[in-house]
């Protein structure tokens, strides 16, 4: 008896058994044989003496019964479970700390590098804005020598429209004159009617 209470001990020392059935595995290999009857529990094996043992777990006290068995592999379990979620906990929150402690090592660096552009972006921008005020007053410049383009081409079509109309009444007043001169020449060149002589005789004796 006391040599299967020393077996079932040293399997219930191992603290990796959480389960039953993996209880009743390792007892098999230390030639122990495991049963269940309803609330019951014996154990089969061989003594010093190679002669087949059956004993209960009544028998070999309370410890070895089943529902004592049950009861510390179950408490293992929930053990196991919360030692499980405290390290995924301590995972978890030590993946937060490592990600804030990487996010706050980003924001620093960016700040630096902000700072760092800093006095770049000012050269830049006292760079730049002599060229912008330059382009503002060539805009400016473009901007009024279009305005006085727009005004001549208004002017030029204005004065071709002023000269086509004084041609059209030189050429009226000129195709005038040359039919005045036409007909004048006309009537010059004419021929000029003759009198017509009479051939009417007065009686004599009276005067003319």
């Amino acid at each position: 008896m006391r040599d299967l209470r020393g077996r079932i001990d040293t399997t219930m020392q191992d603290t990796s058994i959480c389960d039953f059935k993996t209880f009743s595995d390792v007892l098999a290999r230390s030639g122990v044989n495991v049963s269940v009857r309803g609330q019951n529990v014996s154990y089969a094996f061989l003594d010093a003496n190679k002669k087949q043992r059956r004993a209960r777990g009544k028998r070999l006290g309370t410890d070895y019964e089943k529902e004592t068995i049950l009861n510390e592999l179950e408490r293992r379990t929930r053990e196991r479970t919360a030692q499980q979620l405290d390290r995924e906990d301590q995972s978890r929150a030590t993946e937060l700390v490592r990600e804030t402690t990487s996010t706050d090592t980003a924001l620093e660096q960016r700040e630096r590098q902000a700072q760092s552009r800093k006095p770049r972006i000012d050269q830049l921008r006292n760079a730049v804005k002599p060229i912008a005020d330059h382009l503002q007053h060539f805009t400016g410049a473009v901007r009024e020598f279009a305005g006085k383009v727009e005004q001549r081409v208004i002017d030029s079509k204005l004065y071709k429209d002023v000269a086509s109309r004084f041609k059209a009444d030189l050429a009226k007043q000129e195709q005038a004159r040359q039919n005045a001169i036409k007909q004048d020449l006309a009537k010059r060149m004419a021929p000029k009617k003759q009198p017509q002589k009479s051939y009417y005789r007065e009686p004599e004796g009276r005067s003319r």
